[in-house]
């Protein structure tokens, strides 16, 4: 007759369990949330390439995961499979309507970061003077770095695209601070900038005619009103985000 069999070895050991496919959808839809708040939160420091990212890949991949629960739990009805998924589904709506509030803190800590970089290019920007535009154009002007891409014949309609020393000649600009400028708009991920009256508008993003960014007011003097024209655009949102930045959104 053997030995009994003692306890320990008559336990033995739980297999683990298989990750279900609620589970591993769970957790792509946590995966695409969390790069949505990172994206939304970190948009400047990403050149303001958010939005098309999002609008691109993470709302599609949200919808289709989301698509995906609700049908998990009509196929397989379960109180619990149910209660997670409106948890997830909940978390993905709360996500998304904050996101405005989760770039403007984004917003805040790149200024916060970066304010003595900002306020010395703008101050040089002002203080020469000879650029009032530097933004798809030079002073109203198409530029062209490459003698392949100077068009001085166009189609009617359009505007030449002239070399980009004739127009800098013209302008009696140099080609030292333009090239300076051009490097300091890379370094802090911003597009160009317009100057103004009263402020200096540094777009970071955005298609067509709906441009976001940063401006700067000069002191002592008002933010432009809502409504009025900023980068060829009308004006549609302004908030103040520290000293003399705010935000900016065009339409």
């Amino acid at each position: 007759m053997g030995r009994p069999l003692t306890v320990a070895a008559r336990v033995q050991p739980r297999r683990k369990g298989r990750i279900s496919f609620h589970g591993i959808v769970l957790a792509l839809v946590g995966a695409v949330l969390s790069v949505w708040v990172l994206a939304a939160f970190f948009h400047l420091f990403l050149q303001g390439n958010d939005g098309l990212m999002t609008l691109l890949f993470l709302l599609p991949l949200l919808g289709l995961f989301a698509f995906l629960l609700i049908l998990h739990a009509i196929l397989r009805p379960s109180k619990r499979v149910a209660a997670v998924s409106a948890l997830a589904l909940a978390a993905a709506i709360l996500v998304v309507l904050a996101t405005p509030h989760i770039r403007h803190a984004g917003t805040h800590l790149f200024v916060a970061v970066n304010e003595k970089a900002l306020d010395e290019l703008t101050s040089e920007i002002i203080g020469y003077g000879r650029i009032h535009q530097m933004f798809g154009e030079l002073n109203g002007e198409l530029v062209a770095s490459a003698a392949a891409d100077v068009d001085r014949d166009p189609p009617h309609g359009l505007r030449p695209r002239l070399p980009l020393e004739q127009v800098l000649a013209r302008h009696g600009i140099d080609r030292g601070m333009y090239d300076a400028f051009a490097a300091s708009l890379r370094d802090l991920r911003l597009l160009g900038f317009e100057v103004s009256e009263n402020c200096v508008a540094f777009p970071t993003g955005g298609m067509l005619d709906n441009v976001h960014g940063l401006l700067y007011v000069r002191d002592g003097l008002e933010p432009p009103a809502l409504g009025t024209s900023v980068l060829s655009s009308r004006l549609v949102a302004l908030t103040h985000i520290r000293g003399s930045w705010y935000w900016f959104g065009t339409s």
